[in-house]
């Protein structure tokens, strides 16, 4: 799937993935991975700022908010992420920052296109 067309738990997934945690799905339809070195099941949530944020300030993402109307800045069309690495920069848009981040940092971790369960998509 490419990974401008993720969003939700799709997104998740392929977060959950980009990590190097092998994302595993429920039978309820919730990525999970097991803890390294434990028995402990995972469920991160990479659209809320407690997991997602990390990743941002670890991988230095720029998030900006575009819109055209007057009051654009406290009411933003779309986000907009951008990480600055090696010879290139990679761009995304979402609806949200961390929708835009995080599709950012896939992009840059795995490239255009990601595979996807399923029942994801």
């Amino acid at each position: 799937m490419k990974i401008k067309d993720l969003s939700g738990e799709a997104l998740n997934y392929a977060v959950c993935v980009a990590e190097g945690n092998g994302g595993k799905l429920s039978t309820e339809g919730f990525v999970y991975y097991l803890h390294e070195g434990s028995e402990f099941l995972i469920f991160p949530d990479y659209l809320s700022w407690a997991d997602g944020g990390p990743i941002i300030e670890r991988e230095c993402i720029t998030i900006t908010a575009y819109g055209e109307a007057s009051d654009s800045p406290k009411n933003p069309d779309y986000w907009e992420a951008c990480i600055h690495a090696r010879d290139e920069t990679i761009v995304m848009t979402g609806s949200s920052p961390l929708e835009a981040a995080m599709k950012c940092y896939v992009a840059y971790k795995i490239g255009d296109e990601v595979e996807i369960p399923e029942e994801l998509r």
